[in-house]
């Protein structure tokens, strides 16, 4: 057989193999755009700790980051993006931002934070600086730009998890629209495919990905509680595969194996705010077989768990100590209580004593 005609017989059976494994690279081109809501924003980072997981909220339900700093004794604190120091001010009462080689911009309030600040970094690229959160000395702030752009007639949204200014693996992403967002693994789902994640260029303009056409089963989310919904990131490692969940949203196409729940927001939709975190706590996995679809079950009825001591006639409750979980173990944290909590003393269907609780 001539070289020629050997090259490309070879060449044949590459392309048919490659294609069988659903290996071939594909790419997306992603364009910079705004994080719709910022303050109601959770990503990786943003869970305090992997070992004892926990979800700042603030009393009207935005969600404090995880780059927090408080200026009471440095007075200024840089941030690093791109290569570049942006130096955080406190100057008195008010907070400024410095640009390398300009001058200061003033923070200017809005609603708990403060004006998003948009940045220029080398290469024309365009980034957006956030305040989420603020107190007298201490300031909150997150990346408030995104990369978007289509896989499959599906939005892939890539997040900078860090502020770095870059995008990396390091980082997080969602498909469709959630305030949540998820860490990067190998692989990543649609309702209706899934994809192997392939190079990420550091601008986010690019993401090159492959297909997957091995077994799949389907996965979604279902919240037992009225006027609810839950956005959740969910992980397995033995499928290699991160993905975000609402209760209100359709079942995704994923890898068979064993789905945890990593965390996630409880929204209210009558009160239109974020009532609570949600993490693991007791949670046990959720197993997703070859061809099936299942449902990772969490809500009500919800209980509460806590310790207590008896002194004299008085019974004395840590706040700390007080857990809400729901009827599958997951933990619903930074609540907000309505009203002082009661308590009752019970001996069978009899009341023997009742009464309201009060700090102190």
């Amino acid at each position: 057989m001539p070289t020629h005609r050997l090259a490309l017989a070879l060449s044949l059976v590459v392309l048919v193999a490659a294609s069988k494994a659903g290996a071939l690279d594909k790419s997306a081109r992603l364009r910079t755009g705004i994080l719709p809501s910022p303050e109601v924003t959770l990503s990786s980072s943003d869970v305090l700790s992997p070992t004892f997981p926990r979800v700042r909220l603030d009393k009207y339900g935005n969600v404090g980051p995880k780059n927090y700093v408080s200026l009471e004794k440095t007075r200024s604190h840089t941030i690093t993006i791109a290569g570049n120091g942006f130096i955080l001010q406190r100057q008195g009462g008010s907070f400024a931002l410095k640009v390398p080689g300009g001058g200061s911009a003033k923070l200017r309030r809005k609603g708990t934070g403060f004006q998003p600040i948009p940045l220029a970094l080398p290469g024309r690229r365009k980034y957006m600086l956030v305040f989420p959160m603020t107190s007298t000395s201490s300031i909150a702030y997150r990346s408030g730009t995104v990369q978007k752009g289509k896989v499959g007639g599906k939005d892939l949204t890539l997040y900078d998890d860090n502020t770095d200014g870059f995008y990396t693996t390091d980082d997080t992403f969602q498909v469709g629209r959630s305030l949540v967002f998820a860490p990067i693994a190998g692989h990543f789902a649609t309702s209706s495919s899934v994809h192997k994640f392939g190079d990420i260029s550091r601008d986010g303009s690019q993401v090159t990905y492959s297909g997957y056409s091995g077994d799949t089963g389907k996965l979604s989310l279902r919240c037992n509680a009225a006027a609810l919904v839950a956005h959740a990131a969910f992980g397995s490692k033995d499928a290699d595969l991160n993905l975000v969940l609402t209760s209100s949203g359709r079942p995704v196409k994923v890898i068979p194996g064993s789905y945890a729940l990593l965390y996630g927001l409880a929204y209210s939709s009558t009160k239109r705010k974020v009532c609570a975190g949600i993490v693991p706590g007791d949670l046990a996995p959720t197993e997703v077989t070859k061809g099936g679809s299942t449902k990772a079950m969490i809500g009500g009825p919800f209980r509460l768990e806590f310790t207590h001591g008896v002194q004299g006639n008085k019974l004395t409750v840590s706040p700390s100590a007080i857990k809400l979980k729901g009827n599958a173990g997951e933990e619903y944290v930074s609540f907000k209580w309505q009203g002082a909590p009661r308590i009752k003393i019970t001996s069978g269907s009899a009341v023997l004593s009742a009464g309201s609780m009060e700090y102190g």
